[in-house]
């Protein structure tokens, strides 16, 4: 091992004497250079092969590199940049090749590579480690779209390009990327190689050869992948891209309506094209595209009328009239059209109901359409808010009423903006209405946890500001005692009794934490921190022990160390 070592060490003395002779290094660190690599080359020649010491020799030379360079700049030293960086480079390379020899199956440490010498212009080492690469990792399908982009990319070789994803293709006979990725090369090849050329019927002649080899990966890719109807759009969308493809276009799109028309994507595909222009049907030019493109979707409501084609037609019309662009009056006769005739079909979803609401002027036919809808989708929140805030709005306070219960009865678990929000209009707009929030409050803290939990603090908050703390307090007390357990219902009652005027009433702070304990505190240390902090600061702290060692008997013992490192930085900042 000594005599290989001092071999690749004695290899290294002419680019060592150069960066010394070039005062790129003083005579020390060329000492530690040399100190450093016979380190790294000792671990490399080693019977048992770690990756991470070659990993590390290579980081090691990457950043020698990359000093050097700056070394350069400082000193303004051009010389004998083969003989330095160059050597460096190529030791580098052949670290890698070391590496990937024991370590084929790592792709990353491949990757590395790749990047390691694209980045230093050593492309004919890039299109064999690719080579390398892809004979051991062929199975990979990602890896063969990298390494066709790196041709194209890098090195502007169409061609290449092709080849690799031709040769992945036979690994991987099924992917819609790779074939995808084919096909526009294709035309890119056509496009690139027609402006090349010299007369028109060679740069026309160029292109059909183009689009011809296109179109037969096309047929080829559909026979191998079958009716996937995104993919074969993805590729109507490549051929769209180029303005020589007109006749690959329509083969496509004769495919598509062929035998993909039971396809919704199909359907909106093609009445998007008629938006962008992109006919179908020449002799129908001189209508105008939202005419045409509204025709595609009519068409396709009748051959599937289900509700994601119903939304896809619906989207487009409200994305229509929402730009300000296009002809709004227009637009919006044909959008309501559509959506009456999607309700007749029972396909509305909550936001063409909104939208639709939202576009209408007339208040009877807006409350007509609110009705409609909460009938439809009784259990959307949204649609119940909008048709109690009309009520609301208008002040028909026994509409509020009707509404609301309605709401509350369909919405069941869901009901809790209903609740905040009638509890909202009643304190603004009706006087003398304590009873009847009170009434709504005490129906509310009794439900589903997701209503319940959230109204109980803000009801004895609002008992605190309508009556005064006493009040509070006793209805705390009843509460208090509801299952399930509500601990912001605690922390409410803690910030109202610190927010009142006057003397504090320890006795009433101290038995909310203690009811808080009692129900909180097996899974939450934070209930018994809270309760040490208040009897520190503000009440009796010989009582702190009691509380500890109460805490420390009733916490899951998973949560004790916990509570204790706490505890003591609770004594430590106090």
């Amino acid at each position: 091992m000594a005599e290989i070592v001092g071999f690749h060490v004695e290899r290294m003395i002419p680019e060592l004497e150069q960066m010394k002779r070039l005062r790129l290094f003083k005579p020390e660190e060329i000492s530690e250079i040399i100190k450093r690599r016979k380190e790294f080359e000792y671990k490399i020649e080693r019977t048992m092969k770690e990756k991470q010491d070659f990993l590390t020799y290579i980081n090691y030379e990457v950043k020698l590199i990359r000093e050097i360079k700056l070394r350069r700049d400082k000193f303004r030293i051009s010389e004998k940049k083969d003989e330095i960086e160059y050597s460096v480079t190529k030791r580098v390379t052949k670290l890698y090749k070391m590496a990937l020899s024991y370590f084929k199956s790592d792709v990353k440490l491949w990757m590395s590579y790749i990047n390691f010498c694209t980045q230093t212009r050593f492309v004919n080492t890039v299109s064999e480690a690719f080579k390398q690469m892809l004979q051991v990792h062929g199975d990979k399908m990602h890896l063969w779209k990298y390494a066709a982009r790196w041709e194209l990319e890098e090195m502007n070789n169409m061609d290449a390009a092709l080849n690799v994803l031709k040769t992945g293709l036979h690994h991987h006979p099924d992917s819609k990327e790779l074939h995808a990725e084919a096909f526009k090369l294709e035309l890119m090849s056509g496009s690139q190689k027609a402006k090349n050329a010299k007369t028109d019927d060679e740069n026309n002649s160029r292109q059909e050869k183009s689009v011809l080899r296109a179109e037969v990966h096309f047929k080829s890719s559909v026979k191998a992948i079958g009716d996937d109807v995104e993919y074969i759009i993805s590729l109507l969308e490549i051929a769209t891209e180029f303005d020589f493809t007109e006749k690959l276009q329509m083969l496509i799109i004769e495919y598509l309506t062929t035998n993909c028309w039971k396809s919704e994507l199909m359907w909106h595909t093609m009445a998007q094209r008629e938006l962008k222009g992109h006919h179908y049907d020449k002799n129908k030019e001189n209508k105008s595209r939202i005419q045409l493109c509204v025709s595609v979707y009519k068409s396709a409501v009748k051959v599937i009328p289900t509700s994601l084609m119903w939304e896809k037609y619906l989207d487009t019309l409200i994305d229509l009239y929402l730009d300000k662009t296009k002809k709004k009056h227009f637009v919006k006769e044909i959008l309501e059209q559509a959506l009456q005739e999607a309700y007749d079909a029972g396909v509305l979803l909550e936001k063409h109901y909104l939208m639709w609401i939202e576009m209408l002027e007339d208040q009877p036919k807006q409350l007509e359409i609110m009705v409609m809808a909460t009938a439809a989708l009784p259990q959307s929140v949204k649609l119940w808010i909008t048709r109690l805030r009309y009520h609301i709005i208008l002040d028909q306070t026994t509409q509020v009423r009707a509404v609301s219960r309605e709401a509350i009865t369909a919405l069941k678990e869901k009901s809790l903006p209903i609740y905040k929000s009638i509890i909202q209009y009643y304190n603004l707009k009706i006087v003398n209405s304590f009873t009847e929030i009170k009434a709504l409050y005490e129906e509310g803290i009794v439900q589903a946890p997701e209503i319940s939990l959230e109204l109980r603090p803000q009801y004895i908050e609002w008992l605190l500001l309508m009556k005064n703390i006493k009040v509070a307090r006793q209805e705390y007390e009843k509460i208090v005692r509801y299952t399930p357990y509500c601990l912001e219902l605690h922390k409410k009652m803690i910030e109202l009794e610190n927010g009142k005027t006057g003397a504090l009433c320890l006795n009433a702070i101290r038995n909310v934490h203690k009811l808080a304990c009692q129900q909180f505190g097996k899974d939450n240390s934070d209930v018994w921190v809270e309760y040490i902090k208040f009897e520190l600061k503000s009440g009796d702290p010989r009582l702190v022990s009691d509380v500890y060692n109460n805490a420390k008997n009733t916490l899951n013992e998973n949560l004790v160390s916990t509570f204790a490192a706490e505890f003591a930085l609770l004594n430590t900042s106090l």
